[in-house]
């Protein structure tokens, strides 16, 4: 829901579309009017004497304005906890069993299964069928949605849902929604929840412990939804009403209890720094993972899912974790907050919707000291190395879009690696050309302004003439034109978090060198590389590294209790540009 705010005074402009004016000649009183539209709540300060004769005015405005309310669209969910399935009744208004469609074309996994789908047309259920509408029809539609039989590879794989005899997960994006009612327009929507075990936690983006739910929003924001549910632990750090609500899958390998010192700063460093506090619900969902599945998360409306290790045993995985769950945590602002609506070229901005999100997400760890500078340093230069090394480094921005989730991961991840250094970049830029006076930080905020008083999504245009205001308009479309558009190689500034830094150049040794000396373990080996023939191998445990005189580099590792030393030539690739780390 939008809610704008105007304050009117006699012979002030009008700001909204409705308003009225009742206040006597010469009367020096503000009164907060809130307009109301759209599911907007109205709240009225005014002067006690003119408030007998406003009841009938609200009254009025209350009916005309949640007239547009009257389509309603409703879900049953039952957990058929046998089947590992969810059997799903939908009902919407119509008189046509084909006027329907399954599942957005993005999810192209065929995981889950969508089975049993029966339609057909009955007498309206609705309550408020007027007494002379007596052809009024509903479309039942009825589906169930379960595990496939078969296995699947692990990039087949939805994480999204999941159900057994202890819990569900899912997205609004795995049910069916009607064809013919206007994805934009906010109507009402009803989800029920039947024969949910009396011990089982409800939880979604919209509310928790509610099993019948009556929203007034968008299918489009129902896409974007998250919905949990089954044995949970809840946790939260304070009894506010903006305070998520920490949902952890019990088990006796992760303790969600200990995550809430970690989860309330990045929550609170964030919020102050957009300045919004106005969170009515939202949650955070944590399950645990396998050592055969990484750490991950994915960010929803009102939501984050986040799948994490039973036991984080060093430094560099707690950074890691830190880095994730901020990351997830600021797409409540970019794209949320920030988009309403989801543009047709969404995917061209992936480098802003991710890049931008990444960097912010180590620099507000730093600033709220979740991360030592020694870890942010190492963040960024995780980044600079993943980049540089990337055999996708140069492909321009529409190629990106188009094939980046049909390609592989080095693709997937190329617009966060590239969106993060264009904001390193940038905020150097801004604080170099104001003497410390702005930075990015600027340019966040007004275009957090500027798409709330507008009501349109960002837009590369918007943030090109946002950035230009600081660094010149020219400069700003030449950086992007180069490293977005084009995909030229970016050289990081010298200037990291406001601080001048030393930048070292190392050579690509053919495998992941920093997440190897941070972990003790071989890590990111290339199949096609000198040091892959050589008898590098991922998991082997490494000891140190040199390189010689002669050009060959010399990786000592232990196996099976044995120190071996495997040797290879340099591979003649790109060296690699690393921040030093501060050694005081």
């Amino acid at each position: 829901m939008r809610q704008f705010t105007c304050f009117l005074k006699k012979n002030a402009p009008k700001k909204c579309s409705t308003s009225f004016h009742c206040l006597k000649k010469g009367a020096k009183i503000e009164y907060l009017f809130i307009y109301l539209r759209k599911g907007i709540k109205m709240t009225l300060k005014i002067p006690l004497k003119y408030r007998p004769p406003l009841y009938f005015i609200i009254l009025y405005l209350l009916l005309v304005s949640t007239s547009g309310f009257c389509t309603t669209v409703r879900y049953i969910i039952t957990p058929n906890l046998q089947e590992n399935a969810l059997d799903i009744e939908l009902i919407f208004p119509g008189n046509d069993p084909s006027h329907y469609y399954i599942l957005p074309s993005w999810t192209k996994k065929p995981f889950p299964e969508i089975t049993d789908i029966k339609a057909r047309v009955e007498e309206s259920r609705s309550k408020k069928k007027k007494s002379s509408d007596k052809e009024a029809k509903d479309v039942i539609v009825t589906y169930r949605l379960k595990t496939p039989n078969h296995q699947l590879q692990q990039d087949q794989r939805d994480e999204e849902f999941e159900i057994d005899h202890t819990h569900f997960r899912f997205t609004g994006s795995h049910l069916i929604i009607p064809s013919k009612i206007n994805w934009k327009k906010n109507i009402a929507i009803k989800i029920e929840w039947k024969g949910i075990p009396a011990e089982w936690v409800i939880a979604n983006s919209f509310d928790i412990h509610q099993t019948s739910q009556t929203l007034i929003t968008s299918l489009s924001s129902l896409q974007t939804a998250l919905f949990v549910g089954g044995e949970f632990d809840v946790f939260r750090w304070s009894r506010e009403e903006s305070t998520p609500y920490v949902v952890v899958k019990k088990s006796d390998k992760l303790s969600g209890e200990s995550l809430l010192p970690l989860l309330q700063g990045i929550v609170e460093s964030q919020r102050t720094f957009w300045n919004d506090y106005h969170f009515p619900h939202s949650i955070m969902a944590i399950f645990p993972t396998t050592a055969q599945h990484p750490f991950h998360a994915q960010a929803h409306r009102n939501a984050f899912i986040a799948f994490l290790p039973p036991f984080v045993d060093n430094e560099y995985q707690w950074a890691s974790i830190s880095q994730v769950l901020a990351h997830e945590y600021f797409h409540t602002w970019v794209p949320y907050k920030m988009m309403p609506e989801v543009p047709p070229d969404f995917d061209s901005l992936s480098w802003f919707s991710e890049g931008f999100v990444d960097y912010y997400s180590i620099l507000l760890n730093y600033r709220a000291h979740i991360l030592s500078p020694t870890q942010c340093i190492n963040e960024i230069n995780r980044v600079l190395y993943a980049y540089y090394t990337s055999p996708f480094r140069n492909v321009n921005n529409a190629r990106l879009a188009q094939e980046r989730y049909s390609g592989s991961m080095a693709m997937r991840l190329l617009p966060y690696q590239r969106g993060c250094l264009l904001a390193l970049l940038w905020d150097a830029k801004i604080q170099q050309k104001t003497n410390g006076a702005n930075t990015l930080d600027n340019v966040m905020l007004l275009l957090l302004q500027m798409t709330q008083d507008t009501g349109k999504p960002y837009s590369q245009a918007m943030i090109e003439e946002l950035v230009g205001i600081y660094i010149g308009a020219q400069t700003a479309a030449n950086d992007l034109q180069a490293h977005i558009i084009e995909g030229k190689t970016l050289v990081p500034p010298e200037l990291l978090f406001g601080k001048k830094t030393s930048i070292r150049w190392m050579e690509d040794v053919g495998f992941q060198l920093i997440e190897t000396k941070a972990t003790g373990y071989i890590q990111g080996i290339e199949k096609e590389r000198g040091a892959y023939k050589a008898g590098l191998r991922n998991g082997q445990v490494f000891r140190k590294i040199h390189r010689s005189e002669n050009g060959m580099y010399h990786v000592a590792i232990i196996e099976r209790g044995v120190e071996r030393l495997i040797s290879f030539p340099a591979d003649g690739k790109d060296p690699i540009p690393q921040y030093v780390v501060p050694t005081d």
